[in-house]
Order: structure tokens, then sequence, then C-alpha cells
């Protein structure tokens, strides 16, 4: 369900040339310095959106219900607001209740809803506010799914947690995980997606591989046949991204 936008266009370009704009104030004449917000990163969510600014500092906005907004409360919000007061923050995703992100010290980050354990921090509890759901500092990737969520250490190990009704935690089981467990033994992930009811890998050597529903055909593997591990969807070996919507 990821549909990732990288802010960079035209006012990046401004800024890295001048740092701010000017306007013609028509009362006095005066020219006044107009400050230009650069935004690094953006993901929307099922109905919900995180942002990451140049300064690193994290901002959301839309529906708030399940605290996913990380604001300590559930007031949706109609206009971006600041999470917190840090800055440092490297990745966002945005899944469908619920948030997940990284900060530049490698620490992993989870707020919104949990009842699927979605949060990976061995409960069901909802946070309104972001947490570590562990101490580890080797993270390099998350994406944040429907009810469920992926992320990817610095050794290429995959890791999953959430609702696993239809495979999508790749552990070759259907049980929910309340923490994150890994997928498998490989030490070779290099991207991950993960989508309403399946998830998506890239591997160093390029290789593609699903799993979970597939309903819809959305594992590419030919068949409507779900699966509870990850499988390669074909013998290509020159594939560069992926990006899982919500049945495709």
């Amino acid at each position: 369900m990821k549909t990732r936008l990288f802010l960079y266009a035209a006012a990046v370009l401004l800024a890295v040339s001048a740092g701010c704009s000017y306007f013609e104030d028509d009362d006095d004449d005066d020219v006044v310095a107009e400050e230009i917000v650069v935004w690094s990163q953006a993901d929307a969510g099922g109905w919900h959106n995180l942002a990451i600014k140049s300064d690193g500092t994290l901002w959301a906005w839309g529906f708030n219900r399940e605290g996913e907004l990380g604001l300590g409360n559930w007031r949706n919000r109609t206009i971006p607001e600041q999470v917190g007061v840090d800055a440092g923050w490297t990745q966002v995703s945005a899944g469908g209740r619920h948030s997940l992100a990284l900060r530049e010290n490698g620490t992993l980050w989870a707020w919104g809803m949990n009842i699927y354990g979605q949060l990976g921090d061995g409960t069901r509890k909802d946070a309104a506010k972001p947490f570590m759901p562990g101490l580890e500092t080797d993270w390099s990737a998350v994406s944040a799914g429907l009810y469920h969520s992926l992320a990817l250490k610095t050794n290429g190990t995959l890791w999953s947690c959430g609702d696993n009704t239809h495979g999508q935690l790749g552990d070759g089981t259907a049980e929910e995980r309340t923490a994150f467990s890994q997928i498998g033994l490989d030490e070779d992930w290099v991207a991950a997606s993960a989508g309403d009811h399946h998830s998506l890998a890239l591997k160093s050597g390029g290789t593609l591989w699903a799993w979970g529903a597939n309903d819809s055909g959305q594992l590419g593997t030919g068949t409507n046949d779900n699966s509870l591990v990850p499988v390669k969807v074909n013998n290509d070996e020159d594939w560069a991204a992926v990006s899982a919507g919500g049945s495709h």
C-alpha cells in the first residue's frame, strides 16, 4: 500500500541555490525574505500521512483515531503538525492505522494501532506517541502494511510482526506475531514492502520474492494460491525496487 513520494521538486533547487526566496511588499515596497520549506521524504498510509523535513523533523496529518499521527492524542489533523520536538528522523512508513519510523542512530520507532501486534513490542496496546519496541540500533528500513510490519537490519536479515492471517509475515505459519521475528535465516535482503495482506522483497542478487495473500494474483507467481513463506516470483535477476499496494 506504499506510494512513496520523495518531495525534492523545484523547492529543493531553490533552497540549495539561495536558501530563501523574496517577494515585494505592495504597501511599502520592502523586500521580505520568505523561508522555503524543504521536505525530504513522505509516505501516504490508509488514512494518514507522514513526512520528514530536510532538518530531520517528523510531521503528520490526517486520521488519528488509533494515535497513528504520534501526537499524543486522538484528534485528526487537517494540516501537517510536528511529531514531538526531536530531529534525526531518517525514514517513515505509514500503514493502515499504524506508523513506523527510523532515526539516524538506527533505532526503530512505532505508534498507532496495535491490535494485531503490528508495533512489535510484544503487546496489543495502541500507542499515541512514538516509542521503541526494542533496543536494537541496527535497523536499516521499515515498511508498514495494513495490519503488519516489515523491517530490515543492516546485516541483511528481514523481520516481521503483526497480522498473519494470509501468511504475510512469511514465517511459515498463519499465526500473529506481536514481536518482530526473523523471516528465515537469509542475510541478503535489501528491500521490502508491506501491502494490505501480502509482502514483497528484494535480495542482493536482484531477485524478487513475494508471500502472503494471492487472491488477486498479487504475488505474481501465476497462481492464486497464498504463500506462507517467501517465494521467488520468476528467474529474473534485475529487479531494482518494490512497492506493494492493497491487492497488487
